[in-house]
């Protein structure tokens, strides 16, 4: 087996996983981003520790595959905290290697860095030279297991030494088994009974490529179709409502509300998805398709854990005997869905008064939309300063709030 440090047992686990590093490097991960580059990992340097970790996040939602940020300890760590707390809040796996304080104590410029992740609610799972390799390979199977942020610590006074051998098995390979008669079967019984179907797609089906599979499972069942905010327009077409949730129109929500079969898949059903507890009706009969281990919400009815593109083919495929939509019910619905999409309102304008007194928010999009040139950017901030609002910069021909 070939001599490795502890920096390179780690580098050499994660290129088995990942090959692409974000970060800044300082002289606590200096021998790991050596290690790194030598096993052919791409290093891409950034200019902020923050931008590290939200480089690795970002890298993760456009492709779907991990990716790690990496540090130094201390203050370089601590750079990093917003962005690696928004990965633990958006159950995105992200990996952040870093430099810690050594074994023997901590110096007048290091942290508690375990403790401050634990706040974030993210892992630290810190190496040692007899098994930097399994602990490395612990904390990144935790971070795809439980899709959240995980902290890969390299304490100080062991980076550059000798990694003890470690007889590793190879990855186990990450494959979803379709449970066809108690799991697929059930929720394809569910789905052929349905009188109103719709199907939710959610970044974990945008991620997996699950549109076409998603697309026609809707065309068969004549169900009406939904996106969150991050699988938008991923299954526009016929019967297509557009983004569920706060940004939805009111009619569409309304729709919506009448499902009495619900197919999530992909979705985590977040407070801003379910529009706080109102996006759909007290009868629907909700079905999540997920790799999640369980389900994600407590209106859940029946969880799959499965890829969404190979659980919606499957699907397909036990369907193939089903009616046409043209003749079934679902076409119906379809129908009747489409007609009062078009018909309804799409928002409600809002009112010029308000019985406190203060400004309807709706009734002032209305009217900016209305002076506004076409060509804008326009940036909503959910933030707030002391004063309560915040002006984030002015351009000339542009005002941001």
């Amino acid at each position: 087996m070939t001599t490795l440090t502890v920096s390179g047992r780690v580098a050499q686990i994660l290129s088995s996983y990942l090959s692409d590093v974000f970060g800044v490097m300082g002289n606590g991960n200096v021998y790991f981003l050596d290690a790194a580059e030598k096993l052919g990992l791409r290093f891409s340097a950034v200019r902020h520790e923050g931008a590290a970790v939200a480089a690795a996040d970002a890298y993760y939602r456009t492709s779907g595959r991990l990716a790690a940020g990496t540090t130094t300890y201390g203050p370089g760590y601590t750079n990093a905290l917003t962005a690696l707390a928004e990965a633990v809040q958006a159950q995105i796996p992200v990996v952040l290697v870093t430099g810690d304080a050594p074994t023997t104590g901590a110096r007048p410029w290091d942290v508690d860095q375990a403790a401050i992740a634990a706040g974030l609610g993210a892992a630290t799972f810190t190496v040692t030279r007899d098994a930097a390799g399994s602990i490395t390979r612990q904390a990144v199977e935790y971070a795809l297991t439980k899709r959240t942020a995980v902290v890969i610590a390299i304490p100080y006074d062991l980076a550059a030494l000798e990694a003890a051998d470690e007889e590793l098995p190879a990855p186990a390979a990450r494959m979803v088994t379709d449970d066809v008669d108690g799991g697929l079967g059930q929720v394809a019984r569910l789905l052929a009974g349905a009188k109103r179907p719709l199907i939710l797609a959610g970044r974990g089906a945008h991620l997996a490529g699950a549109g076409p599979e998603l697309r026609g499972l809707a065309d068969r069942l004549g169900a009406v179709t939904a996106g969150t905010a991050l699988a938008l327009n991923l299954l526009e077409g016929e019967g297509y409502l557009g983004v569920a949730g706060g940004f939805g129109t009111d009619t569409a929500a309304g729709l919506m509300g009448e499902a009495d079969v619900v197919l999530v898949a992909g979705a985590s059903l977040s407070a801003f998805t379910m529009r706080f507890g109102h996006l759909l009706g007290p009868d629907s009969t909700v079905i999540q398709i997920d790799t999640a281990l369980q389900p994600t919400h407590p209106r859940v009815d029946t969880f799959v854990s499965a890829d969404a593109k190979s659980a919606a083919g499957h699907l397909l495929r036990m369907l193939e005997g089903a009616a046409s939509p043209d003749a079934g019910r679902g076409g119906a619905w379809r129908t009747e869905a489409g007609k009062r999409l078009a018909e309804g309102p799409a928002h409600h304008p809002g009112s010029e008064e308000t019985a406190d007194g203060r400004l309807d928010p709706r009734s002032l999009a209305t009217a900016l939309d209305a002076v506004l040139p076409e060509r804008r950017t326009v940036v909503q901030d959910g933030g707030t300063s002391s004063a309560g609002h915040r002006c984030t910069g002015t351009s000339p021909g542009r005002r941001t709030w």
